[in-house]
């Protein structure tokens, strides 16, 4: 299972808003992945509600179930049959932290992308809804004009795999795995 975390600076939880179920069959040296959509409305074991699935480990820590990723596997298991053995959680620093430290991540983009984000120091928060601050901001950019073979650094992969205005959740679900 793997997760990503909007986490802010300061903050132990977050929603999970990137959940990917990952299958290894390594006699046939494939991987399968399987992308959760965050909104997704299921039944939430222990806290005995239905919740979109990105609240699990909320419910979880709030009703002391296990560590935070314990409801959120069961919450898998119960509602789609999947089990879940092991995980990796990760926040917007340590996604940029991943891939700066491997020189740089490649990706194939199957269509042009554009979008602008907060450009702030990465210990900083850059989830901001108040749009008067918003505007005194510095921004970036990730922009592929066309389709074809990128080489991102850390900020511009965690923008590639954040984007969602001008794309569909689907299309965003696409570009996190």
């Amino acid at each position: 299972l793997l997760l990503g975390t909007d986490a802010r600076p300061g903050e132990k939880l977050g929603r999970t808003d990137t959940i990917i179920v990952v299958s290894i069959n390594r006699a046939q040296q494939y991987v399968s992945m399987l992308s959760i959509p965050r909104d997704l409305w299921v039944y939430i074991p222990g806290a005995n509600r239905y919740d979109r699935i990105n609240t699990a480990d909320i419910w979880g820590n709030r009703y002391k179930l296990g560590d935070r990723v314990d409801l959120l596997a069961e919450v898998i298991r119960y509602n789609l049959g999947i089990p879940v053995n092991y995980y990796a959680i990760v926040n917007f620093s340590g996604v940029r932290n991943i891939i700066d430290r491997v020189g740089g991540i490649d990706l194939l983009a199957q269509c042009p992308l554009y979008d602008v984000f907060p450009d702030l120091p990465p210990d900083a928060n850059d989830i901001i809804t108040d749009t008067a601050q918003l505007s005194t901001v510095p921004t970036g950019t990730i922009d592929l004009p066309t389709p074809g073979l990128y080489t991102l650094d850390g900020q511009h992969a965690l923008w590639y795999a954040r984007s969602r205005y001008s794309t569909s959740d689907f299309d965003r679900s696409r570009r996190q795995q």
